[in-house]
Formats: structure tokens, C-alpha cells, sequence
């Protein structure tokens, strides 16, 4: 989430304001596309200005391209199509815009200096399968969760573990609502606004939100969202969820209370809706997109209209972002291209 704060300086720089004229429409920029040994894209972060768009892919290959033209501007990280693992998560460095982390399927964290091509700092988290990845609001802390359902903190600047908040374990403990989650994490993001506060989701139909100043699990639960994916997003004390199911699947959910604001309506026919990803645009608008529909929508919250359609190529959307408050997005997944595209 430090990355959003980082956004709000840039775009008052640029004179982007929230009193600017409403979007209404989704606009095409550049298609990237995927060839078939990449194994489809699974996570996709733009760095800080929006001029570079870091790509992972379901073989383990990390590539940066040009967003406004689609051509690949440097192969980080190479994949392999026997041994290579999905990198589900990518996350530009708050405090450097030159270097990036990717996390992976393999538990492998990996820091690269984009100038050199060369990887600084390489971490493992034994028998973890990393689901995804988050900046606390100063970027000096990052935390990732996954398949063991440990939540860990680490230095952003020396990569040392400064804390794991555990997993319980239901044979040897008495398991409550706010001891952890029981089943894979999927998602993680800090608070916008708070240094310490961060919400994790995922197979077990709840959201936790976590202090990380404090000890003793969780310190607020929500339940009802089946989180799949990076279908997790906060703005404003309001909390976005995708869920991977039929019908229902996008919410928005009050931070403090804990209840439920809204349903957001997500188009889909008899396939049912099923998101993988969501995120939070500006003048109320959302993107979420997933395997019902096998494409992404962006959607205005207040009426349910949707602003355009970004296609899977018939397979699905597993990954999205969005920076300048969705002026400039790119989406992508199991199908042949990654899409670049704005809202205006």
C-alpha cells in the first residue's frame, strides 16, 4: 500500500484530481502477447510512473515491457517449461522504483536491480507455495502469505524475517474465528493510511484484518469472501473483495464495522461470475475480472453500469492492475495477450 501513497504525491503533481469529469468509458492502448511456454500471466505490477509493466508468468519468467507500445523491454528472469513454477506476485519497491521482488509458487522471493538484470537478494520459505505479496505504507516492511498460511514480515532494505505470525494448528490448539486462517491465503494488503494495519483473505471464507503491533491473532474478522486470487483491495476504509464464486462474487465491506456496504453487480450469463482479481479505480469505479466470463469489467459502483469489457481470448482473466486511479490498467491470465488499456 505503499505504493498508493507514493501515486496520490505523483498524481497532485500532474494536477489529477478527484473533481475532474467522471469516467465513461474503457479505451484500448497496446496488447502484449503471450506466447504458449510462458504458461499464461499470472501477476502484473506497473512501476511507480507507469512506464514499465513487470509481467509474471505461469512458467516462472519474469519480462518488463513498454505499456504503450506492447514490446518487451527486458527478460529479467527466465522460466523453465519442465521445472518452472507460476510467479504470482510482483511488487515494485517503494523506496526504488529501480528494483523489483517477484514471489513465486516455488516459495522463492527474489529482489532484482532492473538495471543490472541482477537478482541482490533471494529468499525461501521452505515447503510454502507464495501467493501473494504487499508493502506496509513506508515500505520499510513487506509480508507474504500462501499455502503454509504463516503470515511473514520482512525488512524491506536487509530482507531479515522480522516476524511470522503463524497458522494455527487445530490438533494441538483450541482454534477461534481470529486465530488465523484455516485454509491457503491468497491475498494480502496493508492499510493505505496505517503503518501496521493489514487485511489478509482466502480459501476459507473469511477476512482477517491484523495489528502487527500486537500478539494473539487476528483483530477482526469478516466472513463470506471465497478469495482465489488478488481479488483484495482497500480506499477509504472501504474493503473490495472478488470471490471465486457464482454469483455475489464482488463486495465492498466496511473496514471498522465489519459489515457488509454492497454487492456490486458483475455481469456474467450461465457460466456465473467466479473472480479471480479486483481492484479499486478512482470516481468510484472497480475492475474485476475472472474465469465465469473469461474477462475483466470495469464497473461504476453507485449504478452497477459497466464502462467496458476487457476479453480473456477465452480463458481466464487471472490478474489485473491499475495506477493513476485506473487511467492506465493492464489485464491478464490463461489466454493469448495481456491488455493494456485506460479509463477516460
Amino acid at each position: 500500500m505503499a505504493r498508493r501513497r507514493l501515486e496520490a504525491a505523483l498524481d497532485a503533481g500532474r494536477e489529477i484530481s478527484k473533481q475532474s469529469d467522471p469516467f465513461s468509458k474503457l479505451s484500448m492502448l497496446s496488447t502484449i502477447p503471450v506466447q504458449r511456454e510462458l504458461a499464461g500471466a499470472y501477476s502484473l505490477q506497473f512501476s511507480l510512473i507507469g512506464d514499465q509493466l513487470a509481467v509474471g508468468f505461469g512458467n516462472g519468467a519474469v519480462q518488463l515491457y513498454n505499456p504503450e507500445t506492447g514490446d518487451m523491454s527486458l527478460a529479467l528472469k527466465k522460466g523453465s517449461s519442465r521445472r518452472g513454477l507460476a510467479v504470482m506476485s510482483l511488487c515494485f519497491h517503494p523506496l526504488d522504483n529501480g528494483v523489483i521482488l517477484e514471489a513465486g509458487a516455488d516459495g522463492n522471493i527474489g529482489c532484482w536491480q532492473l538495471e543490472t538484470s541482477m537478482c541482490t537478494h533471494s529468499l525461501q520459505e521452505d515447503k510454502n507455495e507464495i501467493n501473494a505479496m504487499d508493502f506496509n505504507l513506508d515500505g520499510t516492511v513487506f509480508a507474504t502469505v500462501g499455502k503454509d498460511r504463516h503470515i511473514r514480515m520482512y525488512d524491506s532494505k536487509t530482507f531479515e524475517l522480522l516476524q511470522t505470525l503463524e497458522a494455527p494448528n487445530p490438533l494441538i490448539e483450541d482454534v477461534q474465528p481470529t486465530s488465523g486462517h484455516s485454509r491457503r491465503i491468497y491475498a494480502i494488503k496493508f492499510h493505505p493510511t496505517d503503518n501496521y494495519m493489514f487485511i489478509t483473505a482466502g480459501w476459507d471464507n473469511s477476512l482477517k484484518i491484523w495489528d502487527r503491533r500486537t500478539k494473539g491473532g487476528a483483530k477482526r474478522v469478516i466472513g463470506g469472501p471465497h478469495v482465489c486470487g488478488p481479488a483484495l483491495d482497500i480506499k477509504d476504509n472501504k474493503v473490495l473483495t472478488g470471490s471465486w464464486v457464482a454469483k455475489d462474487s464482488l463486495q465492498l465491506w466496511h473496514f471498522q464495522e465489519r459489515s457488509l456496504l454492497q454487492t456490486i453487480p458483475f455481469p456474467a450469463g450461465t457460466g456465473g461470475e467466479f473472480l479471480y482479481c479486483a481492484q479499486f479505480c478512482d470516481h468510484d469505479v472497480v475492475l474485476a475480472g475472472g474465469s465465469g466470463t473469461n474477462s475483466a469489467q470495469a464497473i461504476q459502483i453507485k449504478n452497477g453500469n459497466v464502462l467496458g469489457t476487457i476479453d480473456g481470448g477465452g480463458k481466464a482473466v487471472q490478474t489485473l492492475d491499475a495506477i493513476r486511479g485506473g487511467r492506465l490498467l493492464a489485464v491478464g491470465g490463461l489466454g493469448p495477450k495481456i491488455t493494456v488499456a485506460k479509463l477516460e
